[in-house]
């Protein structure tokens, strides 16, 4: 089932789809992190820890307001809302 992810970089919106059958919040922000192209400009390989150290680092590179769902209908890919975390 895809996933619809949301976060803001730079000051704007992305909204982006990943196909998984599992997503967590590390998860979404790490894809976020990738998405971003942060992940490669600064040279990290990976992001290991807790939920809240990768949610610090993303925050530290502009990467905020990471959400996420799972995207059941074609409307609900475009936007990111209700029971979405960070």
């Amino acid at each position: 089932m895809p996933y619809t992810i949301s976060y803001n970089y730079q000051g704007k919106q992305v909204v982006m789809q990943c196909s998984e059958n599992k997503l967590c919040g590390h998860d979404a922000v790490y894809y976020a992190l990738l998405h971003s192209g942060i992940a490669f400009r600064e040279g990290v390989s990976n992001w290991v820890g807790s939920y809240a150290s990768i949610c610090q680092s993303a925050e530290q590179f502009g990467v905020t307001d990471v959400r996420w769902c799972q995207a059941t209908t074609a409307s609900e890919r475009d936007v990111c809302g209700g029971t979405c975390g960070w």
